[in-house]
């Protein structure tokens, strides 16, 4: 692997560990506010911190950016990869949750092979059985089959996969920065008519609920992510997602420190052999 390379793997690694707080500190919030609240309000607090830093730092970039498209396609994405994963958090919590949403390597090793001609090898047709081995094993905590928490999840996993391959077509030809802004407006726009559509009230957050907000936002969604996009400029999409499944690593890490939403012991079983199977995909996926 060559220095470039190595960055940005290091990039996508740290990104994970500001990644890891959502999980946490969603789980909290979604106790006392819908997921759809939580989804809106997420994104829109991190717009705000993006906002004067891109007028400040960033102006002619944003306005001239090539890609766009793609950002906001990522942003839309986004938006449903999120809704999706705070409905899971929701009923089975955000460690179980977190765990099945790195799947998310699976879809990304697929779209990588159609989309950007990656190589699919037999490294990493091994490495999704034993993901999808991990998936089927976590089912067997009826928690997570009954309540829908494995659909949401992996559902969840699909449309992130879905707003990486965007984010990585327009991060070819724009900063990582301008990236994560363009797509984080946008999802704050699509947030809106999913509020509408599920019939949800707008709720204002309190002022404990909004500083966790903000918060969270301020490491996961302006940190985090840029962190993240600019680790996806320098390396392969799949090898991207599969570093970044240490993010349910992270999760795990705080939630035991927390003591918030703490997984069964059967659910953690099964998601070793997700971060296990994800990992074959990212160090054998190129042999």
């Amino acid at each position: 692997m060559d220095r470039t390379s190595l960055a940005g793997a290091f990039y996508v690694f740290l990104s994970a560990a500001f990644l890891g707080t959502f999980w946490v500190i969603s789980s909290l919030l979604v106790q006392s506010l819908s997921p759809q609240i939580v989804n809106f309000y997420w994104f829109f607090f991190g717009g705000l911190l993006l906002l004067p830093i891109g007028i400040c730092f960033y102006r002619k970039e944003l306005l001239s950016a090539r890609g766009k498209k793609q950002m906001v396609l990522s942003g839309f994405f986004n938006i449903l990869a999120t809704f999706f994963s705070l409905l899971g958090i929701s009923l089975v919590g955000g460690g179980a949750t977190a765990l099945l949403v790195q799947s998310m390597v699976v879809f990304s090793a697929l779209f990588g092979f159609i989309f950007f001609r990656e190589t699919l090898n037999r490294f990493k047709m091994g490495g999704i059985i034993v993901v999808l081995a991990g998936a089927t094993l976590m089912n067997f905590d009826k928690t997570l089959l009954v309540s829908g928490g494995t659909f949401f999840g992996i559902l969840s996993a699909f449309f992130y996969s879905l707003a990486y391959l965007s984010a990585k077509k327009a991060s070819l030809n724009s900063t990582p920065f301008v990236v994560n802004a363009i797509r984080t407006f946008s999802a704050i726009f699509f947030a809106i008519p999913i509020l509408l559509f599920t019939g949800q009230p707008f709720v204002i957050p309190s002022i404990e609920q909004a500083g966790l907000i903000f918060f969270g936002s301020a490491l996961s969604v302006v940190i985090g992510m840029t962190l993240f996009y600019k680790g996806l400029k320098e390396i392969k999409l799949a090898y991207a997602t599969a570093i970044k499944i240490n993010e349910a690593t992270f999760a795990l890490i705080y939630s035991l420190i927390f003591a918030v939403s703490i997984p069964s012991g059967i659910v953690v079983i099964g998601g070793v052999l997700v971060l296990a199977g994800s990992a074959v995909i990212a160090l054998k996926g190129d042999n």
